[in-house]
């Protein structure tokens, strides 16, 4: 189940950037492709929310509330937007050119790094979910048996 789940959500990831990318190849004049951009870019990070909150809602202890979760997806799905970002603007180059002057060892090194940062925003939409939790509910913990 948790497989189909994930293959379902890269599927709609897919399927998201494919339909962003045709509609900003037929924005034109500057107005329409910032405008383009800026709604596309939105309806991105509110599909990234969701399937990260429908992946933190699966492994939620039973006593947090799926409300009590969107804080981090919001926060991951921005992250993600930045990173995206990122990888445009300065992972990929840098691999193209480490892969002349470094070899295989450049590009590992460029996907290493970027790998690393992807699950340090992971980990931070996590935290802050349990940081606001426990800022709610001091001394409590919740039950870790799955609902």
């Amino acid at each position: 189940m948790a497989g189909a789940g994930l293959i379902g959500g890269i599927l709609v990831l897919l399927a998201t950037n494919l339909v962003a990318d045709q509609v900003r190849a037929g924005a034109k004049g500057l107005a329409s492709e910032v405008t383009v951009l800026v709604a596309t870019a939105a309806g991105q990070v509110v599909v990234l929310a969701l399937l990260w909150l429908a992946l933190s809602y699966a492994l939620r202890p039973v006593a947090v509330r799926w409300t009590a979760l969107i804080p981090g997806a919001l926060l991951f799905a921005a992250g993600f937007q930045g990173f995206s970002l990122a990888v445009t603007v300065y992972f990929a180059p840098r691999a193209a050119r480490a892969s002349t002057l470094y070899g295989s060892l450049g590009v590992a090194l460029t996907l290493l790094v970027s790998l690393f940062l992807f699950a340090r925003l992971a980990v931070a939409a996590a935290e802050l979910d349990a940081a606001l939790w426990e800022r709610r509910h001091p001394g409590g913990r919740p039950d870790r048996r799955a609902a």
